[in-house]
């Protein structure tokens, strides 16, 4: 299977991807992505806590950032990788 090139299309696979005996790797993979997601949400908000007790309303200057073609390369990049992990993944490999 070939994963997407441009990460905005990650979310709409043209192939099937899963089938019915797939669902135990699916509970793993989304148990993994919320352990995951929680640790980088929690370091997120202490990040953006300890910013502004320094004087830095990072969560404004996040909201407004525009990353550079080369920066937009990199987080294209991580989108694709992470997106393959979690194939992977599912697909018990």
């Amino acid at each position: 299977m070939s994963l997407p090139k441009d990460p905005t299309q990650f979310n709409r696979p043209s192939d099937e991807i899963l089938a019915e005996a797939d669902l135990d790797g699916v509970g793993r993979a989304v148990m993994t992505l919320c352990q995951e997601l929680w640790v980088m949400k929690d370091r997120m908000i202490v990040l953006e806590a300890v910013l502004e007790e320094n004087g830095i309303n990072a969560s404004k200057a996040i909201d407004e950032f525009q990353p550079d073609e080369a920066l937009q390369e990199r987080l294209n990049e991580e989108g694709r990788r992470l997106v393959e992990r979690v194939i992977t993944s599912l697909s018990g490999m």
